[in-house]
């Protein structure tokens, strides 16, 4: 039991060889065979040394030298999925056939009964497959994925050497493709949509008219500018940019160009049609009412409350957690949010916030909708260079040390990747408003427009401000919740109905908009009613 004890103990801190060394003590002092768990603990860090021969030697003597071990239970399956993995596909090169197995391992995580989630061994067991997932991912040259999975596997635990080492590889190698890259942009003009291109207005609706026009550039090297005729746009950080341009009589053109930072560029034409010249054009339609989504769309949510701190320099909270309890009440009750798909978080650790927002957000189809709902304490910080940033305290936060609270970085890289529809991050904490750099942007028409796009938003309960521990914003919110009645609410509507009211009475402004370097393409959260 010491053997394995100090193995484990060098395993969390990223020292594989000497876990390794414990291990085989351990192994080798077990001559009855009735400590199975030693011989499946030194798989892990052999697969992190990349040594998967030896980790499926290992492998085979448990299988047929011992009773059996903790991945026979239940709540451990996903592991075993993993183990598989490493010693019956790695060992032989195969890595598609491990890449099978770790998104099932992943994919058994994900949706374990949430009565077993919380234990620390098991959330770095989901970091384990994380990181052996990148490595998989980049040796069938999937880069963007393998990073990833490697990004994610920090987040949980980042005492990970050759994780940290691999990113820095990757970054590399993503330096030269840059460097060589001379591959025009890709553009994707969002509005107006591919069939009305060229479209044609009517004649009593010229004058003042305008054509919003919205779409993403991306390319390797980045985005160096998107310009419509001539003139320079404001383009976001994952390359959306949106504008609108002024009708005249006749026919419009607006060629969009988009130039990378390697000079190359790539041009498109959007043309409108207006008087004698709109014959043939197809016709814009009038506007109608919004029309029931043409979707089925699944919610999820993950609702975390943190009143109590293990650190005796940072105060209790009496609200947090009841607040977090009204909201998830409410959203099961009154809206389409099933208790199955609905994650609650008591007084819970940096790692495992980060680790269930990765796994929801990473099971996330592209028929899903996640909300995020955080009440605790928050902190702002001025770096170096005068930027103030914002973070969220989690329960076993350390007072000062910013290694333990969670940053905008970290939130981003949880959410990045997530193939979701919309997400929606709610932060009722103090300076909440500074977690993530303020965006402008403007709402669709409709709900059924503003659902059509992706979306990636922020609503906080105020700026770079303190707010109270009795939170007058979770009441207005769900008083707002509750007493909507319209099958379909946009998250803006919504604040819309109580903005105002919020800020006469507690002097505070709400905070909404797209957060930074994510795919936001200026869509929006739509609550569904039962």
């Amino acid at each position: 039991a010491g053997y394995n004890s100090r193995g484990l103990a060098y395993l969390f801190k990223g020292q594989y060889e000497l876990a390794v060394s414990d291990f085989k003590k351990g192994i080798l002092s077990d001559t009855k065979k009735e400590k199975p768990y030693v011989i499946l603990n030194i798989i892990e860090p052999l697969a992190r040394l990349y040594r998967f021969a030896e980790a499926a030697q290992y492998y085979n003597d448990y299988r047929t030298g011992y009773a059996g071990g903790y991945i026979d239970n239940k709540g451990w399956l996903f592991f075993k999925k993993y183990i598989e993995a490493v010693t019956q596909n790695l060992s032989k090169n195969d890595y598609a056939s491990a890449l099978v197995n770790l998104n099932e391992a992943e994919k058994l995580y994900s949706t374990k009964n949430k009565s077993e989630s919380g234990d620390n061994s098991q959330q770095r067991g989901y970091s384990s497959i994380l990181a052996l997932k990148g490595y998989v991912l980049e040796r069938l040259s999937n880069n963007e994925k393998a990073k990833q999975a490697y990004e994610q596997a920090l987040i949980i635990n980042e005492n990970e050497p050759e994780v940290t080492a691999a990113l820095q590889s990757l970054s590399k190698k993503n330096e030269v493709l840059v460097k060589d890259d001379n591959t025009p942009p890709t553009l994707n003009i969002l509005e107006p949509s591919a069939n009305t291109r060229s479209i044609a207005v009517e004649d009593d609706k010229v004058a003042g008219a305008k054509q919003r026009i919205r779409g993403q550039a991306i390319d390797v090297s980045g985005i160096r500018s998107v310009m419509i005729n001539n003139k320079q746009l404001k383009v976001e950080e994952n390359g959306y940019f949106d504008t609108e341009v002024d009708i005249k009589d006749g026919i419009n053109v607006f060629t969009i160009v988009v130039t990378d930072n390697n000079a190359n560029s790539i041009s498109e034409n959007v043309q409108v049609v207006t008087g004698k010249d709109k014959a043939g054009a197809p016709q814009v339609a009038s506007p109608v009412a919004a029309p029931v989504l043409n979707y089925n769309p699944v919610y999820h949510a993950v609702l975390i409350g943190e009143s109590e701190y293990a650190d005796k320099n940072i105060p209790s909270l009496q609200g947090p957690v009841t607040d977090m309890l009204k909201i998830y009440n409410l959203l099961v009750k009154n809206y389409v949010f099933a208790p199955e798909n609905t994650d609650t978080l008591v007084n819970a650790s940096r790692a495992s916030i980060l680790e269930t927002i990765i796994k929801k957000a990473n099971a996330m189809g592209e028929n899903d909708n996640l909300f995020i709902f955080y009440a605790g304490h928050g902190q702002m910080i001025t770096q170096p260079d005068n930027s103030e940033e914002g973070f969220l305290v989690p329960q076993d936060a350390v007072k000062g040390m910013l290694s333990s609270y969670i940053s905008s970085d970290d939130l981003l890289r949880t959410i990045k990747y997530s193939k979701a529809k919309h997400i929606l991050l709610v932060a009722d904490a103090c300076f909440a408003g500074s977690l993530f750099r303020d965006l402008s942007a403007d709402a669709p028409a409709t709900v059924a427009e503003a659902y059509k796009d992706k979306s990636r938003k922020l609503l906080a309960s105020g700026n770079r401000t303190a707010v109270p521990d009795k939170s007058e914003f979770i009441e207005y919110l769900r008083l707002a919740l509750q007493e909507n009645h319209q099958p379909y609410i946009t998250a803006e509507q919504l604040i819309d109905s109580f903005k105002n009211e919020y800020k006469s009475s507690t002097h505070l402004s709400l905070q909404y908009f797209p957060i930074k370097n994510v795919d936001d393409l200026g869509g929006q959260f739509v609550f569904m009613r039962k």
